[in-house]
């Protein structure tokens, strides 16, 4: 069974990896080297501190994400030191087992290969993808939740089919798993008490009940780990961005971008969208001829899903009504909420445990539209292959976009770049010695808030961490001309190694 499904849908897989084949050589950059740090003295103070809950001043960092942030970063770090392409693998293994995850979850509730294989290639293909695999640190732990997501539902699905408690058991465990993976594994709360509730021949007060004391476990858990994420980790006071905001027409705003982000737009047209939905001519520069396929993919394949969600209420409404349907429109905008209370953290990347949802959604719509009116016409497969035309053309232009415009990726590149050359000139240091880096004289002026060369290096090798993590237990302290340079004091103590630091 196994091997005929990874032969159906090995052409998605080759499709994805050609989509986005420059992720493999993309570098790590800021939150990586960070990550790459606090994962160090985690694991210096032994497992069972580093799936602990700490709080945000003990640490510097949020959110409970132990299995793919700090484990996944000590031991590839001990075992590969700054390769990237090790990371690169496996964010396309965890992609691909996605992939195939959701091919076989849209089948066991469609009963539909056409759907399934659909809503898998979009899963693979989307324009969201390029925030999820691209910024490597925040995609790999949302990859890896969706993982936990997926067979999480897909054992509950087989619990409820044989009702076999270890099937239960199970798909607790892996429940436990995604929520230590990412917090937006939240949304299996609502998505696995909707499919127990339903699972009943009569939906009354009694079985609700049944389905909650069944869930006891799971429940309270979550209970538990809301509890410490908020009130134990908590965040920072200076950090605007995670303060959540319960304006509705902000809401309303957040979960509208990350609709458009699902369906394919690249998350950068959030930079030139104004008030009023005035788009800022700088677009045409940057996205080059780019926008001439994305604007008009993008619009028809709105029309294409409103259109058919108006035929199904004028034609069959009840259609709306299937139960599955249904699973898939609730776990959608359960795992975004969230999400939609920090309107300045918003990132495309947060759609990896939606997507397949999502387009599990858009596809029921547009296959049930289709088969409302196939029967008169086959005007209905045209439009439909069309649609399906249209969404590649649309992933694939965002994809070629990011190459040369997505920030994780040409920091990436520029992290490579500074790395390199440092290497080149200094294969060794002594301990404690001082690394500075100068202004590139060449390096165009852009303005003063942006700085020059050396400030653009601090934020791309964050600081410290990347040299530190190149130079293992050196303790070599970083200064850079553009934040201050290196104190007087320090000239008397250290030996001082300067580098002028070329980005372009």
């Amino acid at each position: 069974m196994y091997k005929k499904t990874f032969l159906i849908l090995l052409p998605i897989f080759l499709v994805t990896l050609l989509f986005y084949l420059p992720v493999l050589t993309t570098y790590f950059s800021g939150d990586d080297f960070f990550h790459f740090r606090v994962a160090q003295e985690a694991g210096s103070k032994g497992l069972v501190y580093l799936f602990g809950f700490h709080p945000f001043s003990e640490r510097g960092i949020a959110f409970y994400r132990p299995i793919f942030r700090e484990l996944l970063y000590l031991n590839f770090y001990n075992l590969f030191g700054l390769n990237a392409l090790p990371f690169r693998i496996l964010q396309f293994v965890l992609l691909f087992s996605n992939i195939a995850l959701t091919y076989l979850l849209m089948n066991k509730l469609f009963k539909r290969k056409s759907l399934s294989y659909l809503v898998s290639l979009m899963v693979g293909i989307s324009g969201a993808n390029v925030s999820i695999l691209y910024y490597l640190a925040g995609g790999v732990q949302a990859l890896g939740a969706t993982f936990f997501v997926l067979l999480t539902v897909l054992l509950y699905l087989k619990y409820l089919e044989k009702r076999i408690l270890k099937w239960k058991l199970i798909s607790f465990l892996t429940f436990f798993l995604a929520l230590a993976s990412h917090e937006t594994s939240i949304a299996l709360i609502p998505v696995i008490l909707f499919l127990d509730v339903s699972s009943w021949d009569k939906i009354n007060i009694n079985n609700i009940l049944k389905s909650v004391r069944g869930y006891l476990i799971p429940l309270g858990f979550s209970l538990i780990y809301l509890y410490l994420e908020v009130k134990v980790i908590g965040f920072s006071e200076g950090e605007v961005q995670y303060h959540p905001v319960f304006n509705l027409k902000t809401i309303a705003n957040t979960f509208s971008w990350y609709i458009v982000w699902a369906v394919g737009l690249p998350e950068s047209l959030i930079d030139f969208v104004g008030s009023g939905l005035k788009l800022n001519p700088n677009l045409l520069k940057y996205w080059s001829n780019y926008y001439r396929v994305i604007f008009p993919t993008f619009f028809y394949s709105v029309i294409v899903i409103a259109t058919s969600i108006f035929y199904i209420v004028v034609k069959k409404i009840k259609l709306l009504s299937n139960r599955n349907f249904l699973l898939l429109l609730i776990w959608f905008p359960a795992s975004i909420l969230p999400l939609a209370l920090l309107p300045l953290h918003k990132s495309a990347y947060y759609l990896a445990v939606s997507l397949p949802a999502f387009w599990g959604v858009v596809f029921y719509i547009v296959f049930s539209a289709y088969d409302l009116l196939k029967k008169k016409t086959k005007i209905g497969l045209i439009l439909v292959m069309l649609f399906v035309a249209g969404l590649i053309c649309l992933s694939l232009s965002t994809s070629q976009l990011a190459q040369s415009t997505y920030w994780a990726k040409t920091r990436g590149d520029y992290a490579k770049q500074i790395i390199s050359q440092i290497q080149a000139k200094y294969p060794e240091l002594p301990y404690g010695s001082i690394l500075y880096l100068r202004n590139d004289p060449d390096y165009p002026f852009i303005s003063s808030e942006w700085g020059s060369s050396s400030k653009q290096a601090f934020f791309i090798l964050n600081g410290q961490d990347a040299i530190n993590l190149l130079y293992k237990g050196k303790n070599i302290m970083v200064y850079y001309e553009d934040l201050g340079g290196v104190p007087m004091a320090a000239y008397k103590n250290k030996d001082v190694f300067e580098l002028t630091v070329k980005v372009f």
